[in-house]
């Protein structure tokens, strides 16, 4: 069983940066 990851509320491209560097799965 894997686990998904999903990250919300990214405003900037650093955050949403950060968010996939970090082993996001899915970024809102």
């Amino acid at each position: 069983m894997s686990i998904e990851v999903k990250i919300c509320g990214l405003k900037t491209e650093s955050a949403l940066k950060a968010a996939l560097d970090g082993g996001a799965d899915y970024v809102g």
